[in-house]
């Protein structure tokens, strides 16, 4: 019965919102985020839904397709008013192993529609190790295009090499790097013949003092075009925690002008810490003022750094989305940049706070790097 009354209140306030009727169903602009977490061969998927007026959605929830298309879609809700305050539904099932597809959908007056992006994701063989403290056996690259991105640059670091053979011929094609120029706070030296390695399946820093000079790294993916505009950027990766260094992955401008945006994820203040995301508003330092950095209110991820994780973004025209583990941290849609940016895997000193112990080792290792070209 408390179902029944909730239906009708729902109709009511349709007629109510929208002056006696739903609005046209062309009017209304819709916008979701979906995720999914996978856990064993049980999936949870998540989606958050807005619009711009209200509609009432017959049936809501996330759809999945397999590998050859066939309709494999978690349980939906029924009746639902979406408003511009986020309607958010959370269902899970379980999956055979394999990889799918999973997007937002909604059945509107009558016909389906999806709402927001298509995303990915996928369940392991059984037989698949996985032990979350080993390398690149508890969650293997991904190879080849999702929908909407055309892969670009993959890296699983299958073959070992000492430090200061990185990247050198086995890894020179696919990497390049700062070297000799100091870091963001000035108290480091990017050195990355000192610091890099590959051994265990895993990009590795060990970041350390020699002389009273931190050194540090700052590796480059050589994507076909260098940088791009628009993309999707992915790695898996673990640090150590060890105060005095940090990390800042992100996405900088090609022609290294700082007005034109930034896009930091994951950054991690010290080592070990919980990573939070930051977009730099295309255009905010014209005429001197200081950088508009967003989210302003601070979005952390769940879980520190000390264990491996899957950090990831999403940028597309308007929009750029911060996600850990497949889940959406932030997403920002004012500012965004809208020209050529390369990726940077950036380890370094701490902007604020004392110089490392000089006896420390900040490690960070990156199982796999992964990027897409954006191709809607």
């Amino acid at each position: 019965m408390r179902r029944r009354r909730a239906v009708t209140a729902l109709l009511a306030a349709v007629a109510v919102l929208a002056g006696g009727a739903a609005p046209a169903e062309a009017a209304v602009s819709y916008s979701a985020v979906t995720a999914v977490a996978v856990s064993g061969t049980s999936a949870t998927a998540t989606t958050v839904v807005t619009t711009d007026a209200p509609v009432l959605a017959s049936r809501l929830g996330v759809c999945a397709r397999d590998a050859q298309g066939r309709n494999l879609d978690f349980p939906k809700v029924s009746n639902v008013l979406l408003t511009s305050r986020s309607t958010r539904v959370v269902k899970s099932r379980t999956f055979a192993p394999g990889t799918y597809s999973a997007f937002t959908c909604a059945l509107i007056a009558g016909s389906w529609r999806t709402i927001g992006s298509v995303r990915w994701f996928t369940v392991p063989s059984t037989t698949t190790a996985t032990t979350p403290s080993t390398s690149s056996s508890a969650t293997s690259m991904p190879v080849g295009d999702l929908p909407g991105w055309r892969q670009v640059f993959a890296d699983d670091f299958t073959t070992p090499v000492p430090v200061g053979s990185f990247p050198g011929t086995v890894y020179g094609a696919k990497w390049e790097g700062y070297d000799g120029l100091l870091d963001t706070s000035n108290k480091g030296t990017y050195t990355p013949g000192k610091v890099l390695s590959v051994r265990d399946g895993a990009l590795r820093w060990d970041m350390h003092t020699e002389n009273s000079r931190p050194l540090v790294a700052a590796p480059v993916p050589k994507l076909p075009t260098y940088g791009q505009t628009y993309g999707r950027y992915s790695l898996r990766f673990r640090t150590s925690a060890t105060p005095g260094y940090k990390i800042a992955f992100l996405l900088w401008p090609d022609d290294d002008d700082w007005n034109k945006g930034e896009l930091d994820w994951p950054e991690v203040g010290a080592l070990g810490d919980r990573p939070s995301p930051a977009s730099l508003v295309a255009g905010s330092l014209t005429g001197g003022t200081p950088p508009t950095f967003l989210p302003v209110t601070r979005a952390y991820a769940p879980d520190d750094t000390s264990d491996w994780h899957v950090a990831t973004t999403e940028w597309t025209p308007g929009r750029v989305t911060f996600l850990w583990d497949g889940v959406p941290v932030a997403t920002v849609t004012r500012g965004v940049p809208t020209t050529s940016m390369h990726w940077v895997l950036q380890a370094e000193t701490t902007v604020d706070g004392p110089l490392p112990d000089p006896a420390a080792v900040g490690r960070v290792e990156v199982d796999w790097a992964v990027a897409y070209r954006y191709a809607p």
